[in-house]
């Protein structure tokens, strides 16, 4: 008698959420830049001040949604409870946690080599912003179609509207938060956190 050989992972999965997710940071920044040029508040270089750090004021509140995610759906005693014993869900999530948090820790180093003293290069804030976008995006779209998958009751039916509310959101985080950084310019920051020429607090960067 022959033992059914187990059940492989579909690692397409990872390979297609990590091409939409590339397509859609590239044409959201794109776009930022584009507007913010036409605005004419693009500038080449910013000066956010000395309290600003990508990491902590941008990164980690642009990939909330998918942490949050990945925090219930990345656990294995979770992924056993909805999924039974099926072994080609928890390894995506892995896998795809693991590439998303690689990407997310390597993008403040796009910003490290783009600074000049306390100027930024505005370019690369915008691939580092790129690159975060498509971290949050691919792994928020690899565990809500995994999650459609599974059987939660019902609830598994609305992951295709939650991810677009996510997406919604993540998105309007970043068209407002990137367009204040690029209208910022070279100058410092007055002591109310406002850029000379904007109203846009240093705050929401």
């Amino acid at each position: 008698m022959r033992l059914a050989a187990p059940a492989s992972p579909d690692w397409s999965l990872l390979k297609m959420s990590s091409l939409y997710a590339l397509i859609a940071a590239l044409a959201l920044v794109l776009a930022i830049v584009l507007s913010s040029a036409k605005g004419s508040q693009w500038h080449w270089s910013v000066n956010p001040g000395d309290d600003w750090n990508f990491s902590d004021s941008w990164a980690s509140n642009a990939t909330i949604g998918a942490s949050a995610l990945a925090a219930v759906f990345g656990s294995s005693d979770v992924v056993t409870a909805v999924g039974g014993e099926d072994a080609t869900v928890a390894p995506l999530i892995v896998v795809a946690s693991a590439l998303a948090l690689a990407a997310v820790t390597s993008a403040p180093l796009v910003v490290k080599v783009c600074t000049t003293g306390s100027k930024i290069w505005s370019v690369g804030i915008a691939v580092a912003a790129a690159i975060t976008l498509w971290a949050a995006m691919f792994e928020g779209l690899v565990i809500l179609r995994l999650a459609a998958t599974l059987s939660l009751g019902g609830i598994e039916a609305s992951a295709t509207w939650l991810g677009i509310v996510l997406g919604a959101l993540l998105a309007a985080y970043a068209w407002r938060s990137l367009h204040a950084i690029f209208a910022v310019g070279d100058s410092a920051l007055d002591d109310r956190g406002f850029a000379p020429g904007t109203r846009r607090r240093a705050a929401i960067l």
